[in-house]
């Protein structure tokens, strides 16, 4: 059974605060089913953070069974986070992850997204701290075959 390419799977935002309180916010929505081989689903990984800084991907841990096909950066991410921003004005990224469940029929799961805070060249260290960010999320069992 196929759902609606439009239906949401699972829409999450956590905000989490560091110690030196720079504002990341991480959300998961399913963008697509409908339309792509059997066992297969997309992703968007949406950022928000706070200029001058911005998010770089740099791994994801998926369930066993399933695996990472494909990942990208959204072509607005340069009008919707740009590096000229001014300061402290929203920062919003979006990361699409195409997975295939294979066999197993579903990508439901625990999933861990791990983020590195980057800030753009000529920032001042009270302004931005780089490091990482871990989001951690879960999928549920619907499915895709």
């Amino acid at each position: 059974m196929r759902l609606p390419a439009k239906s949401l799977l699972l829409c999450l935002t956590l905000t989490s605060l560091a110690a030196w309180a720079q504002e990341i916010a991480v959300g998961v929505a399913r963008v697509q089913a409908e339309g792509l081989p059997r066992g297969q689903i997309v992703i968007d990984l949406t950022t928000r953070t706070r200029h001058p800084a911005f998010l770089e991907p740099q791994s994801m841990k998926v369930p066993d069974g399933v695996r990472i096909l494909s990942s990208a950066t959204s072509p607005d991410n340069a009008r919707t986070c740009p590096r000229a921003g001014p300061s402290q004005t929203e920062c919003r990224q979006i990361f699409r992850v195409t997975l295939d469940a294979g066999a197993r029929c579903h990508a439901g799961g625990n999933y861990e997204a791990l983020f590195r805070v980057d800030c753009w060249p000529g920032t001042a260290a009270s302004l931005c701290k780089p490091g990482a960010h871990q989001y951690d999320f879960k999928l549920g069992i619907e499915p895709l075959c």
